[in-house]
């Protein structure tokens, strides 16, 4: 369980990352995930360079798009602090 999570945002610090590493691991495209995420390509960019949070929502959906559990792309900075 993620402590101190507000309901509709996710902090970015750390997520951004993995989350770009995964996409870049399986090779997708970020205009694909504004796609889902019903964005503009910039508005994905800026959250993906932790510019602008990411909500839990938006964390969901990438999770399921990457097929991974959303823990792995949250826990995913544990012991590297």
């Amino acid at each position: 369980m993620v402590n101190k999570i507000h309901q509709n945002q996710a902090s970015s610090t750390g997520h951004t990352g993995e989350i770009r590493a995964e996409i870049a691991r399986q090779r997708k495209r970020s205009g694909d995930l504004s796609g889902l995420l019903g964005l503009s390509q910039s508005a994905v960019s800026s959250r993906l360079t932790g510019k602008q949070p990411l909500t839990v929502s938006e964390l969901l959906k990438i999770a399921d798009w990457l097929g991974v559990e959303p823990n792995t792309l949250i826990d995913s900075q544990k012991g590297t602090e």
